[in-house]
């Protein structure tokens, strides 16, 4: 029969076993085998839902190029408005937004990938109504609209606070309508994104962009602080570096650029 000394002896491996069992387990649910994903809903070609719901675009390719070298599955979370997306990404409710500008704010709550891609923001004006821009205080007395609940970087969200207390429209189709009807005077969108939305309306004889950029913002992948696959974003981030430098990024690229024109 075992004595005391025995049995505390065989209980107190067992115990160390069991602990270390639960570590290791607790550390594989941690591996990133899958990153959910999500984005803008009508961002043209960055971020857009599919008439089936799922998310699509330039981004998703891209990343799409760069998980799968490290055996990530890719899986779009169901369609959201953006300000919904970002709580989700707060609450690691997934794991990454496709497709983000950059600002301080985000900056606290989230983690940013490498840049990705360069983004020339514009403002959308009716063929009989443009004006001269050289400078945000151009637009100062003007009226316009922008995207419900986007950024366009923490110089422009500033501006429109302080000076041009911008309305915020959740659909694009209504602030071109907005535009073509000279409701206002302009509306302020990435130029991929404002492009592609007069052509499906058939207003692109009614709408041009102004030649004069408001400004470039670099789009970025958003990662939840709380996401198992920011251990893995330096290798994500490798990855993406490599694409841009095979030409592949400027090749997907190509292609969306033919799909507007």
């Amino acid at each position: 029969m075992l004595n005391k000394l025995q049995l505390l002896a065989i209980n107190e491996i067992v115990s160390i076993f069991i602990i270390v069992l639960v570590s290791t387990t607790a550390f594989a649910d941690e591996t990133c085998h899958r990153l959910t994903y999500a984005g803008a809903n009508e961002w043209q070609p960055i971020s857009y839902i599919d008439d089936e719901g799922i998310y699509q675009g330039l981004i998703h390719d891209i990343m799409q190029a760069a998980v799968e070298p490290l055996n990530i599955e890719l899986v779009s979370s169901p369609a959201r408005p953006w300000k919904r997306v970002m709580d989700d990404l707060l609450k690691n409710k997934i794991d990454a937004i496709f497709g983000a500008y950059f600002n301080k704010e985000r900056e606290k709550l989230f983690v940013y990938s490498t840049p990705v891609f360069q983004d020339h923001i514009k403002l959308f004006v009716h063929v009989d109504n443009q004006f001269p821009f050289n400078s945000l205080v151009d637009l100062i007395g003007k009226s316009g609209v922008r995207p419900f609940g986007g950024s366009y970087g923490d110089e422009f969200d500033r501006f429109d606070r302080e000076n041009l207390n911008l309305s915020q429209i959740k659909s694009h189709y209504l602030m071109m309508k907005m535009v073509q009807k000279e409701r206002v005077d302009y509306a302020v969108f990435a130029e991929f994104d404002g492009l592609a939305a007069i052509k499906s309306m058939g207003l692109s004889k009614k709408i041009v962009p102004i030649d004069k950029e408001v400004t470039q913002l670099v789009i970025y992948v958003l990662f939840s602080k709380q996401s198992a696959c920011v251990n893995k974003l330096a290798a994500i981030n490798n990855e993406i570096n490599n694409l841009k430098k095979k030409g592949t990024i400027s090749k997907f690229y190509r292609y969306y650029l033919k799909t507007i024109q």
